[in-house]
């Protein structure tokens, strides 16, 4: 579904996804990101507060197999999560969100050897690279956008303006 913002902004949100509802990006070397820098950036509306497992975006594949970069909420805690070996380990930079409703601008970032996860402008959390040290983004991978790639926990909220960059944003260009 796409619907303003707010009543009579031009600037649009999507939402209602589900298991057969989501934005997605066909496969493409632009995903390919290796071991340099990236980050992803936008707004998103979490008005139900709902618990459970839902994401916000996931570049990977149709299977757990191969590499997976992602922002999910898992009920408690809003996490960034990268994997270069099909989740037989992972890094995640994670913290606890207790308000969740209303628009939210996340940032999920690798910077280095660290993945950043930053809140409306602050960061909340980063965590030493120590398991996906190989390249991230291979040949199969896709970005979507309101659900996982390969099992479904959709975004029941709106995602609005998100943006991918091959580059790691300052703090200010972050605010």
């Amino acid at each position: 579904t796409k619907s303003p913002v707010a009543s009579g902004a031009e600037l649009v949100a999507y939402s209602g996804f589900s298991a057969t509802n989501y934005l997605q990006q066909p496969i493409n070397s632009d995903l390919q990101f290796g071991t340099g820098d990236w980050a992803f950036y936008g707004w998103y509306y979490d008005g139900t507060g709902a618990g459970g497992q839902r994401t916000i975006f996931e570049v990977g594949r149709d299977s757990s197999a191969g590499d997976h970069i992602g922002v999910r909420h898992d009920g408690t805690n809003l996490e960034l999560f990268i994997s270069d070996d099909g989740f037989s380990s992972q890094d995640v930079a994670e913290f606890s969100l207790a308000t969740r409703d209303g628009w939210h601008f996340a940032c999920g970032i690798r910077r280095g050897k660290n993945i950043e996860i930053w809140y409306d402008g602050i960061l909340k959390a980063t965590t030493l690279i120590a398991n996906a040290t190989g390249d991230l983004g291979d040949s199969e991978t896709y970005l979507r956008f309101g659900n996982r790639t390969y099992t479904s926990q959709p975004w029941d909220g709106s995602l609005a303006l998100w943006r991918v960059s091959k580059t790691a944003p300052n703090s200010e260009q972050i605010k």
